[in-house]
């Protein structure tokens, strides 16, 4: 999908990395309400293991990559699991997902942009949701 808002954060990561963000900001963004003390501690440990080079190098990548054309060209049902309160990717993007997948579909559940780690029964339940739905249609 369109990645603009990642491409202006791009020209920032030879300077400022994703570990210079603070922890409560890093929390907000990516776990909003749903922050727990054992979700942040679980976030902290998961960033501690990789380096700033390697998150920067994953924000260029994220910024960088279009597969639209690819997603369009799929003849295969895709699932977009989208959190409702998803901070950083817009639900513009979801949209975006609707009008270029041939056969997508949205599960929205209500969680953060960490929804799998925030809302996992959730998430598995949309899945499971989805491949019922797919293999009745088969």
């Amino acid at each position: 999908m369109d990645g603009t808002g990642l491409r202006a954060l791009r020209a920032l990561t030879p300077i400022a990395t994703p570990k210079l963000v603070p922890g409560f900001v890093a929390h907000h963004a990516l776990l909003g309400p749903f922050a727990t003390p054992a979700l942040r501690a679980a976030l902290a440990r998961a960033l501690s293991h990789v380096s700033a080079r390697t998150l920067a190098a994953r924000l260029r990548d994220m910024a960088d990559v279009d597969v639209r054309a690819e997603l369009h060209a799929l003849d295969r049902p895709a699932l977009y699991l989208r959190g409702r309160r998803d901070r950083l990717v817009s639900a513009r993007f979801g949209e975006e997902f609707l009008a270029t997948a041939r056969r997508g579909r949205i599960a929205e559940i209500e969680a953060p942009h960490l929804l799998l780690q925030a809302r996992p029964r959730d998430a598995a339940e949309a899945i499971l949701d989805f491949v019922r739905e797919v293999g009745a249609g088969a």
